[in-house]
């Protein structure tokens, strides 16, 4: 059994019968992206902090901002963002309750698509519900 399946696992079984609203998880050894498609099935999401795993690609948070469609989360951290893209900002434009999000790298190494402050008030405007952004870091 991997780390990946088990904490995946773990955030089913504990959001099965409560109503969790808020979830973070920091420190919390995420070697995939099963963990995260996981946290998406928590239908009273609102509010969610994430220390995302360093080796997690773009594509991969691609694939979880997409996922996370399916919930009312409102506000969202993402923390230790290795890439950022138009397509992750795109599709964080497109969820449709989310009213706050903060993306934060860690270290000024990762390797960041430089996204023009043009490009970034686009896809920012594209948001119908969004009322704050907050980037913490050096780009």
């Amino acid at each position: 059994m991997d780390m990946g399946s088990a904490v995946a696992r773990f955030i089913q079984a504990i959001s099965a019968n409560l109503k969790l609203e808020f979830v973070e998880l920091s420190n919390v050894p995420m070697p995939g992206i099963e963990p995260l498609l996981a946290i998406t099935n928590i239908p009273t999401l609102k509010n969610l902090t994430v220390d995302l795993n360093r080796l997690l690609s773009s594509d991969g948070l691609l694939d979880f901002v997409k996922a996370l469609r399916e919930t009312s989360i409102d506000k969202l951290i993402l923390r230790h963002v290795r890439e950022l893209s138009y397509a992750i900002l795109d599709a964080l434009a497109e969820l449709p309750f989310l009213l706050a999000f903060c993306i934060r790298a860690s270290h000024p190494s990762y390797s960041v698509t430089h996204v023009s402050n043009e490009g970034l008030q686009q896809i920012l405007r594209k948001s119908s519900s969004l009322t704050e952004a907050l980037f913490n870091h050096p780009w």
